[in-house]
């Protein structure tokens, strides 16, 4: 469980190894989605990063946007660690919760994902570390809306 004073001391870590483009907070992330209009394809799903939506082909996936932030996360650093400090503060930022609620969270993305044969293992747990992302090649698409 992550206290307050464990929370502040966060703010300025890097989110994911390797990866600076999770730095910051989850406001931050908000506002990222808005200005550069991203959709990330993998599979038969399409991630719609400004529109907080996770679809497959043509039909939505019902989850929720804390989810759709978590998957967000581990998508955008696909293939590398992603600590669980940072999926938490991006899911839930300014609020102390225990792994519990994210565990909750990424077990309903892999129900999501285990539409597709074989979804359900593309979101790899490393013990006390966080998660990775490892299911299909991931495919940005930077839209010219806004």
């Amino acid at each position: 469980m992550l206290y307050f004073s464990e929370k502040r001391a966060l703010r300025g870590a890097s989110a994911v190894v390797g990866t600076a483009s999770n730095e910051g907070s989850a406001k931050s992330f908000r506002e990222e989605c808005r200005t550069i209009p991203t959709i990330y394809t993998f599979g038969p799903f399409h991630l719609d990063v400004q529109g907080e939506t996770l679809s497959r082909d043509t039909k939505p996936v019902a989850l929720g946007y804390r989810a759709v932030a978590l998957l967000r996360m581990l998508v955008d650093g696909a293939g590398a660690t992603v600590a669980k400090d940072a999926l938490i503060k991006a899911a839930w930022p300014d609020v102390a919760v225990e792994d519990s609620n994210l565990r909750v969270q990424i077990a309903a993305l892999r129900r999501a994902l285990g539409e597709v044969s074989g979804g359900e293992s593309w979101i790899v747990t490393l013990p006390r570390r966080g998660y990775r992302f490892v299911g299909p090649p991931v495919r940005t698409l930077v839209t010219g809306r806004r």
